[in-house]
């Protein structure tokens, strides 16, 4: 999964001050088109190094090794922040989120999901959203002063509950994220970029909630910020807000209806959509968007034809790509 995971861009923990997955690539082992093994980094090879970090699927080559670095500090103050309320409440919820988001440091991880599910595993009464701050501090005192920032909410009276400063550990984060997707469902995603204000969002993001097809399917939100400095590299793609559905099922009969919702409902979000995504929550094949700038998209192109001019890499599923088996 590293592959893809770099060269996606790679959307890890604490990616908005650490900087993205592929921003970490120092140099690549890769097969050519040819059959050829060459080594990619800054000084050799320059086209496969620029493209490798943030092609994604469009990359017109095979990645065997990868070079990565530095090695960061795990933060010693791990904390997480936030409300859960009812989805009904969203509005208030992301008016506050998108005030206080340019106060906190760009180590603070800030996301929403939704809970469908009760605890015999049927809808539950309300369907919930939580909003999360993750701050990866060093000291108890940049962990106080995320905390004071959350505790200022004005709308926290509507939260069915709350977490303040609560200690917690990239094991226990990992093993969240494992319980809300697990073992024996079927999966499909969608997603959008959005540089829309919090009052443009709110009341879409409420119906593609109130749209969720199981009681396990969840809609993810996540403020990211003003585009980083992406120089040097394919990745470009990128919004203020990223937003992604989620189906989760069981039943195979029932896979033409699940994979056809998170597209769906992404289409109706075009309105406050920019018109990019992100690679690897996507749905290429059904919902082609743009994944890297345009300026970008052309040079990969360009490079494309020059190092695989006979194409044998399949590149992004447009519907005229999309391999018939």
């Amino acid at each position: 999964c590293c592959g893809g995971f770099l060269l996606g861009g790679g959307f890890g923990w604490n990616y908005r001050h650490w900087g993205i997955g592929a921003k970490q690539v120092l140099a690549v082992e890769v097969v050519t088109a040819d059959g050829d093994l060459i080594r990619a980094d800054e000084t050799q090879n320059q086209d496969y190094y620029w493209a490798v970090r943030g092609a994604g699927p469009g990359f017109f080559a095979v990645v065997v090794r990868y070079l990565l670095g530095p090695v960061r500090q795990r933060p010693s103050h791990l904390r997480a922040n936030g409300y859960t309320f009812a989805a009904d409440d969203i509005e208030p919820f992301l008016l506050w989120a998108y005030e206080i988001f340019p106060k906190l440091p760009t180590w603070v991880e800030f996301v929403g999901s939704t809970t469908g599910y009760g605890p015999d595993g049927d809808w539950a009464d309300p369907v919930r959203f939580s909003i999360t701050g993750l701050a990866f501090a060093n000291s108890e005192e940049e962990a106080a002063q995320v905390a004071a920032i959350f505790d200022a909410c004005p709308v926290k009276h509507l939260a069915i509950s709350r977490r303040d400063n609560v200690p917690t550990t990239l094991e226990e984060r990992y093993a969240g994220g494992t319980a809300a997707d697990p073992e024996g469902f079927r999966f499909s995603a969608d997603n959008i970029y959005s540089d829309a204000s919090a009052a443009q969002i709110a009341p879409l993001l409420r119906a593609t909630i109130a749209s969720m097809p199981t009681p396990r399917s969840h809609v993810f939100w996540q403020i990211q910020g003003p585009r980083p400095d992406f120089s040097g590299m394919a990745f470009s793609g990128w919004g203020e807000t990223f937003i992604a559905a989620y189906p989760l099922w069981t039943d195979p009969e029932k896979d033409a209806e699940m994979r056809a919702w998170p597209v769906r409902e992404m289409r109706k979000l075009e309105s406050i959509a920019n018109g990019e995504a992100q690679m690897s929550d996507e749905n290429m094949s059904q919902h082609p968007q743009h994944y890297l700038s345009p300026e970008n998209m052309a040079r990969l192109e360009a490079l494309r034809a020059k190092h695989d001019p006979d194409r044998l890499f399949v590149s992004y599923l447009r519907p005229d790509e999309v391999p018939q088996v």
